[in-house]
């Protein structure tokens, strides 16, 4: 590991020399006058601007070779035109021509948060998620105050649309990442394994996503890596919980991105008393290393090496054991890798290439029983995209995935290894026509096989957008989607068969000067879910694709950064029906994750006069299904839980006026009015009355503090 991290931070430092390219202009119409508000982006990048009252523009990028540059403008034609900025820097006039039957170009939304223009593609930008008071600088935690996602607080992860955990998937820059959390003990939230400042942008996908992406039933979360820093920095992060450094340096050719970060949540335990009897509080070590280079041929590389050390252990109160408490510890490794160029080749065709690795290895101990767990898996990824003249757009590209799991159980007096390997190939293409400036249609169909359980499927996904005005359009999207099953059943039998689920997306978006609201009906129909009669249950025989269910509902989505000035905020509403027949149910219910309202405000302020920001964030869900066993089955799931509420607020005050660098302080606070939420129930046998005694699933403790100063050097 030291070795590799050595290697690259050397490679970072020896390449090739070229400064950031500088792109300079004007946009005028055909009688010589100033446009001024048009857009100019490089296409495929994050790099972009906008023209001045003057129609004068200047953009820094730190792309490479061949690139296409274009500007748009609500009432003109779209241009598009060639630079080979291997050759410096580059000046160009735009002319554009007024048009009353084209408008700018129209942006199929159904299923997908991108809220914005085609190069700002994102739901949540870094700042978003840092800035979101109840995700407390987590990506997930702050996906989950979009609208189709649960409130599941005691998991911290993602549920879409009646979908567990494993149907959303997470992929950096195309490539699938296996293990995205931090594992943790059963009923402590985790959180994501990568720090939001890596990327410069996070797009969710609710449903109906690319024929590019695979192995997700429900969603995708698509995290795009940052590109050239602008400049070379340190920062220092010491935390309530921990403290963390980072370094930042730029050469003219490439950049690395080094961090260290070490928490310990035993101190704040101390003081914060938790309901679980800590025997070590949750300690973990991460490192990430992000190089970036632009190679002499152009285009841009980047490559991202990230490890994470997780360890804990409790006294579980494990009922019905030999004891009312059993010894329970965790000791999680984690590393992952991924490569990815993107550039041009000639004309106007893309290519971008991946390669991508993870290890993830659980050790978990309870009193005599020891289970160790690693999981080994590969990528390779390559994909093209070509674009004919701005009408017609054609991505196409492949996937091989390799994979390994083993378990290995040890108890006193028996062994056994449980394993499962796979190897996965897939293909895709799609195309997107835009029929005219109002009618956009997108088709594309995406081949897997599986050699593991010998499977294969092609699943075809169709999308379509028509612009109603200048402001508003609808958007629709139906799409097959197959995920394999998890390793916890694949390491039992390999005779299942993939799950399925087919999705249907209605969707109206109006948009106008910082203001977007989006409506959204969706249903999805489950088939071949896994079914077994006893959880764990290590006979093959006793598991098959049974299962079926639907999940259907209205999503609402409101933000508005303009009506309140420094302010910006939105409303998520999700209104949900699913029920399910799938692992041990008795008989078709809704999951125990899943309520049928879910509602977020999300507030953020900016104090100019006082350099201070405040947060707040205000979540309501509905109660949640749990299981009874003292009733008879045909009550099964039935009950519910009491509604959760939780009002969390941060805050930020800039000191640098008093220490002269850039220094601020930063502390939030959950569930400020101490709700007592309830996530579910547990069950144990009672011997004396002979019935169940429910356990209540809650939080560690009503409130979660944090205190932080963050220094830049």
């Amino acid at each position: 590991m030291r070795a590799l991290l050595i290697l690259l931070l050397l490679l970072s430092g020896v390449l090739s020399v070229a400064g950031q390219a500088l792109i300079t202009g004007k946009v005028k119409d055909k009688n010589g006058g100033a446009i001024a508000g048009a857009s100019i982006f490089i296409k495929d990048s994050y790099d972009g601007t906008t023209s001045s009252d003057s129609g004068a523009f200047r953009l820094q990028t730190t792309m490479e070779g061949k690139q296409m540059l274009t500007v748009q403008c609500m009432g003109y034609k779209a241009v598009d035109t060639a630079l080979d900025l291997s050759k410096g820097n580059a000046d160009v006039t735009f002319v554009l021509h007024e048009t009353q039957a084209e408008l700018a170009p129209i942006v199929i939304t159904a299923g997908s948060f991108d809220a914005s223009d085609e190069r700002k593609a994102v739901a949540l930008k870094p700042m978003d998620i840092v800035t979101t008071a109840s995700a407390g600088g987590d990506i997930y935690g702050a996906l989950s105050t979009l609208p189709g996602t649960q409130t599941v607080g005691e998991t911290g992860k993602l549920f879409v649309r009646g979908g567990d955990e494993y149907e959303a998937k997470t992929f950096i820059d195309g490539l699938q990442v296996e293990s995205p959390y931090l594992n943790r003990l059963d009923g402590i939230p985790a959180r994501g394994r990568f720090s939001p400042m890596l990327f410069s942008g996070t797009m969710f996908s609710t449903g109906g996503y690319s024929s590019e992406y695979g192995q997700a039933l429900s969603a995708v979360a698509l995290l795009k890596t940052d590109g050239m820093p602008a400049a070379s920095k340190t920062n220092v992060n010491l935390y309530s919980l921990g403290f963390g450094v980072s370094q930042t340096k730029k050469f003219d050719s490439s950049a690395y991105i080094a961090a260290l970060d070490y928490s310990n949540l035993g101190p704040y335990f101390n003081v914060v008393k938790q309901s679980t009897d800590w025997v070590k509080a949750p300690q973990t070590i991460s490192a990430t290393l992000d190089v970036i280079n632009k190679p002499r041929w152009g285009g841009l590389s980047k490559t991202l090496v990230s490890y994470n050390d997780d360890r804990s252990s409790l006294n579980y109160p494990y009922y019905g054991y030999s004891s009312p408490n059993v010894l329970l510890t965790l000791l999680n490794h984690n590393l992952f890798v991924k490569n990815s160029y993107m550039g041009y080749l000639a004309g106007r065709t893309s290519i971008q290439t991946g390669l991508g690795f993870s290890l993830d290895r659980n050790d978990l101990n309870l009193d005599s029983m020891k289970i160790k767990d690693k999981l080994v898996s590969g990528q390779i990824k390559l994909t093209f995209v070509t674009d004919f003249a701005g009408k017609v757009k054609l991505s196409y590209g492949g996937d091989l995935f390799f994979k390994s799991f083993m378990e290995r159980i040890t108890l006193p007096k028996q062994d056994s290894s449980l394993p499962y390997r796979d190897v996965q190939h897939a293909v895709f293409v799609e195309m997107e026509y835009k029929v005219s400036s109002r009618l956009a249609l997108r088709a594309g169909a995406r081949e897997e096989y599986s050699a593991g359980i010998g499977q294969l499927r092609v699943m075809p996904r169709i999308s379509a957008a028509f612009r109603l005005s200048d402001n508003s359009q609808v958007s629709a999207a139906f799409g097959s989607f197959y995920q394999n099953p998890v390793y916890a059943y694949l390491k039992i039998t390999d005779k299942l068969r993939p799950e399925e689920a087919v999705h249907f997306i209605l969707n109206y978006q109006y948009k106008i000067k910082d203001r977007l609201f989006r409506i959204e009906g969706f249903y999805k129909s489950y088939r071949d879910l896994v079914t077994y009669k006893i959880i764990n249950d290590p006979n093959p025989a006793d598991y098959d694709n049974n299962g079926h269910g639907y999940a259907r509902g209205i999503d609402v989505f409101y933000r508005d950064s303009r009506s309140i000035k420094n302010g910006d905020f939105w409303l998520s509403y999700s209104l949900l029906d699913t029920k399910k027949l799938y692992q041990d149910y008795l008989k078709e219910a809704t999951p125990k994750f899943f309520s049928t309202h879910n509602f977020h405000l999300v507030y953020k302020q900016w104090f100019a006069s006082i350099k201070s920001f405040l947060g707040l964030t205000f979540s309501y869900a509905s109660g949640r299904p749990f299981y009874d066993p003292n009733k008879p089955a045909y009550q099964f799931l039935s009950d519910r839980t009491k509604p959760y509420v939780d009002l969390s607020m941060n805050y930020s005050y800039d000191l640098s006026k008093f220490t002269k660098i850039p220094v601020t302080f930063y502390t939030s606070v959950s569930n400020i009015l101490g709700h007592e939420n309830i996530y579910g129930y547990n069950n144990a046998y009672n011997t004396t009355s002979h019935t169940y005694d429910l356990i209540p699933i809650m939080p560690q403790s009503k409130r979660f503090y944090l205190a932080a100063i963050f220094i830049s050097l």
